[in-house]
């Protein structure tokens, strides 16, 4: 089995969007599965998402997380700041 986290977001978008067109000229999803090296469950979690949600639901989604305390400003400055501190 191969390990989704190891592929960029990208990468996985293709991934299953590739997979959903073969099921969709008539390959089976176990035999699509056995091919990729992903999990069946896995592909018929994305079958479900793509029948209730069309295409748009095997797009990547951005990674959640706190948004930045500093802006592109602040980042030049603090960049700045620690090369003057820490020369290589």
């Amino acid at each position: 089995m191969i390990d989704g986290r190891s592929h960029s977001h990208a990468a996985l978008e293709e991934i299953r969007k590739g997979v959903v067109k073969r099921i969709e000229q008539g390959e089976s999803p176990e035999a699509v599965a056995q091919g990729i090296g992903f999990n069946r469950r896995t592909i018929h979690r994305w079958l479900a998402d793509y029948h209730y949600g069309g295409e748009e639901a095997l797009t990547a989604k951005p990674i959640p997380g706190a948004p930045q305390k500093l802006d592109a400003r602040q980042m030049q400055q603090l960049s700045r700041i620690i090369r003057e501190k820490n020369p290589l």
